[in-house]
């Protein structure tokens, strides 16, 4: 789903074997008015370069919600990008 620029809101990262498309459930079951985006994560093999690219797609003062991968994602663009997020949150794979 979302590859270009940054985008606001809320930013919605999935796990290792996700797309976009894993948020499908949550985007309908959002109430008016709340904007997410999905992303699509990049292949990247270091963790730095995959939060550094994914940084690119985010605009300032999102929140970061991310599953498994995702949430590791989102942990380390708090870390590496903190001016960037207004906050994060992550679950745990099942």
């Amino acid at each position: 789903m979302s590859r270009g620029g940054p985008h606001d809101g809320h930013c919605l990262s999935p796990g290792l074997h996700g797309d976009a498309q894993t948020w499908a459930p949550v985007m309908r079951a959002l109430p008016d008015g709340v904007h997410a985006t999905p992303l699509d994560l990049p292949a990247v093999a270091d963790l730095d370069a995959l939060v550094d690219e994914v940084a690119g797609r985010v605009a300032p003062g999102s929140v970061v919600v991310g599953h498994s991968l995702g949430g590791v994602v989102a942990m380390h663009l708090a870390e590496r990008h903190p001016s960037l997020l207004a906050d994060s949150s992550w679950s745990p794979p099942r």
